[in-house]
């Protein structure tokens, strides 16, 4: 596996001294100014959604199984005052020690409700645009579905000023467009692909609203959450910077992204202070959560997960896990420790021992922008400071990730100091963010050519798979997700190189063809797809497919619009 002496490892990162409760209180306070919670309040409803263990309200329903889905009961409003339906369960454990699941479910119905928090949302912006310039029947009917999708997953706070939030919410100052199905707030790194649908959409207003909306929560919590609820204690890919790029080029407004450099320089002091890794003298980056108990929506998959392992043992998988879903792909072989063994589950993910291609290759996007605003400011000593940073983390994603044998890029195994050479999609996200010399831009876009054809990444006719491990975990074999596939048919159109331009288009009128006639079989758009397959959507992982859904259909606009006269069958 290429591995190399890892002695040089020093990790510069100091665990966040932050615990899980303090930071779901500090989320859940907000210094929102449509809800007013107190630090009592919001300890309280920290106690219930949060906090697990024997004896606690989260562990007593989610191991009765009183939902299908772990989600769906941290997502549920509380009927009554938080100290009373704590007072009420203690009343209940006076009964018994191990309330049975029929008591649990009468406790819920007693004391939580299923009222949605967030509102529907009719974005002012909108207009019912006809994609009349579509000549494909199917393709046009698609596109103007989706355009109306806008408005069946326009969402806003429903808080009434003034009272407190029940819920594990986050207050939000604009309104905002959801995935879709159990994924009913915010996401993180979904709204990249979303606002790049909002712009065909010609919907600039509310892209602007859910950028800034994600830039308050930067402010309030220090980090942007994975998502829209208090239980998110974590981050996601770090796609902001991206996301105030392509808002300045699609309006030109200067003024505003200028305004948006010091919370974008604060996220990246984020992940620098908290996630970085020096590994042969080069500044690297990990996803990495130090909270060491079940994530509670997703309490009970966790806790049986590790109920055979010792306490270490068990703290130490729960940080996995939680930087697993830190990292979007949740879950993986790409974060088994052994990610060709077939016999590698869930149990031995070991995420925090891998330096992955593509969050180093967003955080290196991350500081080219940055430094790119500062350049159209004129200030030029800011913008050295933050090239210098883009340009040493590039070197660094050089010297130890780029393989010129194979043609790609791998992921770093920490502990072994090697590369990790196995095939996944986001082995080639440096070409969409240019994370590599601008004098190799068409070799690399030949090179990846060459490595996707040699690796057979590219038999398949639903599209480019994840990875080629058919683990059962959803971000796997065969499911193919449409943000990677924007990754990398955007990265190879970018390089210039004849081929990778090609090559691109074929994957652009793959992915459309595929969407256009799943849409039109079930009149749905899903998360992720089936790459054996043109008319199948994807499978695996923690829950069923969802329906919706957000970065799904901003991809495909996104696609027609820059390849307007793509042919599809």
């Amino acid at each position: 596996m290429n591995c190399e002496d890892s002695r040089s490892l020093h990790l510069v990162t100091t665990e966040p001294r932050v615990t899980a409760a303090c930071a779901c209180v500090d989320i859940m306070a907000g210094k929102a100014d449509a809800t007013v919670n107190s630090d009592e309040t919001s300890t309280l409803i920290y106690k219930i959604f949060c906090e697990g263990g024997e004896g606690t309200i989260l562990h007593a329903v989610q191991m009765n199984r009183v939902f299908p889905d772990s989600k769906t009961f941290v997502d549920l409003n509380l009927r009554r005052e938080p100290g009373t339906v704590l007072e009420d369960f203690q009343s209940l454990l006076q009964t018994t020690s191990q309330p049975s699941t029929d008591q649990m479910v009468k406790f819920v119905e007693e004391n939580f409700s299923m009222v949605k928090s967030l509102e529907d949302f009719d974005p002012e912006d909108w207009t019912d645009l006809t994609f009349n310039h579509i000549q494909n029947v199917k393709l046009r009917e698609m596109c103007v579905d989706l355009n109306r999708r806008w408005k069946m997953l326009g969402r806003k706070t429903s808080c009434e000023k003034g009272k407190p939030n029940l819920s594990t919410l986050l207050h939000l100052p604009n309104p905002a467009v959801v995935p879709g199905g159990r994924f009913g707030e915010i996401y993180y790194w979904d709204t990249y692909w979303v606002l790049r649908g909002l712009y065909v959409s010609n919907m600039i207003h509310t892209a602007r609203g859910m950028i800034e909306n994600l830039v308050d929560l930067l402010n309030r919590i220090g980090y942007v959450p994975n998502g829209g609820r208090a239980y998110y204690t974590r981050s996601q890919p770090p796609l902001l910077a991206s996301m105030v790029w392509d808002y300045y080029n699609k309006t030109g407004d200067l003024s505003w992204a200028a305004g948006q450099i010091s919370h974008l320089q604060r996220e990246w002091k984020y992940w620098e202070d908290h996630h970085a890794v020096v590994m042969r003298g080069r500044k690297l980056f990990r996803y990495k959560n130090v909270e060491t108990s079940p994530r509670p929506e997703s309490y009970r998959e966790d806790y049986l997960l590790a109920a055979d392992l010792s306490p270490q043992l068990k703290s130490q998988l729960y940080t996995e896990l939680r930087s697993g879903a830190e990292s979007g792909w949740d879950y993986s072989s790409r974060w088994f420790d052994e990610p060709g063994d077939q016999a590698s589950t869930l149990s031995e993910i070991r995420i925090q021992s891998i330096l992955p291609v593509d969050l180093n290759a967003f955080l290196y996007k991350s500081a080219s922008i940055i430094a790119d605003i500062l350049a159209l400011l004129g200030n030029k000593e800011q913008e050295e400071t933050w090239r210098m940073k883009a340009e040493d983390l590039m070197q660094g994603m050089e010297e130890l990730m780029w393989d010129d044998e194979m043609g790609t890029w791998f992921d770093l195994n920490i502990n072994k100091g090697c590369k990790r050479k196995i095939f996944a999609a986001s082995n080639l996200s440096p070409l969409w963010a240019g994370a590599f010399p601008v004098k190799d831009k068409e070799y690399r876009g030949r090179r990846s050519v060459e490595y996707l054809t040699n690796i057979g990444a590219l038999n398949y006719k639903g599209g480019v798979p994840t990875t080629l491990r058919p683990s059962g975990q959803q971000w796997d074999f065969p499911n193919v997700w449409p943000p990677l596939e924007h990754m990398l048919i955007t990265g190879l159109r970018m390089t210039g190189d004849d081929e990778a331009v090609d090559l691109a288009r074929k994957l652009a009128e793959q992915t459309i063809t595929r969407n256009v006639k799943v849409f039109h079989q079930t009149k749905h758009m899903y998360e992720k797809y089936d790459c054996r397959s043109l008319d199948k959507e994807g499978g695996g992982g923690e829950y069923s497919v969802q329906l919706g859904f957000g970065w799904t259909n901003g991809v495909t606009l996104d696609l027609v619009e820059t390849y307007p006269s793509i042919s599809i069958e």
